[in-house]
C-alpha cells in the first residue's frame, strides 16, 4: 500500500493472509454490518485490528460485556471498557430511534493495523473443563480481518483441551417482539 493510501475491506469481504510470520503495518478500515438491529439487541464482537477497538464502536450501543470463567458453575457477564485480542464482546442497542421503533443496520469501521499470525488467548475453566458447566465457557472471537479455517482450529493441539473439539457459530435473525420493561 503507498504512503498515505488508504485501504477499505467492505462489509464481507476478507483481507487474504497467508503467512502468519508477515508483518502488517499501515490501518486499513474494516468494515462489519450489523442485520437489522432494534433496541436491547445484542451483537457480539471480536477485534479484526490491533487497536483496542470499544472506543471505536459506534455510539448506538451503550453497553458492552465480556463473559468470565472461573468465577461460578454458571460464569459472569462483566462490564469492559477495553477489547482483548481473540476473546469476544458483546454490545448492546441503546432504545433511541429509529432502533426503537424500526429494525435498523449499524455499520462499524474497525481502523487499525490488521492482526495476523498466531494470537493466544488465555482461557480458566470452572472445574477443569470436566463438565459442559457454563463456567467453563469462553467467549472467543475471530481476530483476524478474514475468515479462519475451523478444522485448522479445531485440530490444533493447543486447543484441544478448551475447545474440546466443538465450536458455535452464533448467528441471530430474530427480532425481539416483546414488550418495553
Amino acid at each position: 500500500m503507498n504512503s498515505g493510501g488508504t485501504f477499505n475491506i467492505e462489509n464481507s469481504a476478507s483481507l487474504i493472509q497467508i503467512n502468519d510470520n508477515a508483518i502488517n503495518s499501515g490501518n486499513v478500515t474494516v468494515k462489519r454490518t450489523s442485520r437489522p438491529m432494534y433496541r436491547w439487541d445484542y451483537v457480539y464482537h471480536g477485534s479484526p485490528v490491533a487497536n483496542d477497538v470499544i472506543s471505536q464502536i459506534p455510539s448506538q450501543y451503550d453497553l458492552r460485556y465480556k463473559y468470565v470463567t472461573n468465577k461460578t458453575i454458571t460464569g459472569t457477564w462483566t462490564s469492559i471498557s477495553s477489547s482483548t485480542l481473540g476473546e469476544g464482546f458483546i454490545t448492546r442497542v441503546r432504545n433511541i430511534a429509529p432502533f426503537n421503533v424500526t429494525p435498523t443496520s449499524i455499520d462499524f469501521n474497525y481502523v487499525g493495523v490488521p492482526n495476523n499470525g498466531i494470537i493466544p488467548v488465555s482461557g480458566t475453566t470452572y472445574d477443569g473443563g470436566l463438565t459442559t458447566a457454563y463456567g467453563n465457557s469462553k467467549l472467543l472471537a475471530n481476530p483476524y480481518p478474514c475468515a479462519i479455517d475451523a478444522k485448522l482450529f479445531l485440530d490444533d493441539p493447543n486447543n484441544k483441551l478448551f475447545v474440546g473439539g466443538t465450536i458455535y457459530m452464533w448467528t441471530s435473525n430474530t427480532y425481539y417482539i416483546g414488550t418495553t420493561i
